[in-house]
């Protein structure tokens, strides 16, 4: 990931994510990159308030990996939404108006 001070926004959901990393040994660099590394990643995904964890399977017309999910991806999609959950609480059954 680029650092936040770097064009992009510091933001809540990339903060969870670097802490969920850190708790779960997944090694995280902060620093720019090129659009060739992000091409030639082993996986890509998005984050976001909205979005969440989001894997970008393709970039610029190129297939990263092999055009799907990656397992480090949907594993920071299972432990973002754990610790959502923890600080949160489950809403998955509620209805809010």
């Amino acid at each position: 990931t680029h650092q936040s001070d770097n064009l992009i926004l510091k933001g809540i959901t990339k903060d969870v994510i670097l802490q969920v990393c850190e708790r779960n040994n997944i090694v995280v660099e902060e620093r720019t990159f090129t659009l060739d590394e992000l091409i030639n990643a082993e996986e890509v995904f998005l984050s976001s308030t909205t979005a969440e964890v989001m894997p970008i399977i393709e970039v610029d017309g190129k297939r990263v990996r092999d055009g799907l999910p990656g397992p480090v991806t949907k594993r920071l999609q299972e432990f973002f939404e754990q610790e959502i959950e923890k600080q949160c609480g489950a809403l998955k059954d509620k209805i809010l108006f």
